[in-house]
């Protein structure tokens, strides 16, 4: 039994959603699709966007599949996004501080 998992299938909990196996019961709180709508909306907020970052932690495989997803979208948006893998407070920092600098550069 789980209450909320993000991808259960990824994080190994279940074999596929049609046919989980044994008793589960639970929810999930995100789909992976969703990744491309942001995407999408951020787009329309600041139409001339061509660059943005996506904060993910690379060991949860519903984060993993949400990069990919909007990797995959942002081709189509006419964007380029960057997936910026963190496990600590310092790797916010870091990676954000570098990806600001590749702006100023570019």
């Amino acid at each position: 039994m789980f209450t909320c998992v993000s991808d259960s299938v990824g994080s190994g909990y279940v074999g596929s959603l049609a046919h989980p196996g044994g008793n589960v019961t639970g929810f999930h709180n995100f789909a992976p699709a969703i990744g491309g709508k942001w995407l999408g909306v951020l787009k329309q907020i600041p139409p001339q966007v061509r660059r943005t970052s996506v904060v993910y932690v690379p060991e949860i495989a519903a984060n993993v599949a949400f990069i990919r997803v909007a990797e995959a979208t942002s081709k189509s948006l006419r964007m380029t996004v960057s997936g910026l893998g963190v496990r600590d407070g310092a790797d916010i920092d870091r990676v954000l501080t570098q990806f600001a600098r590749e702006q100023m550069v570019g």
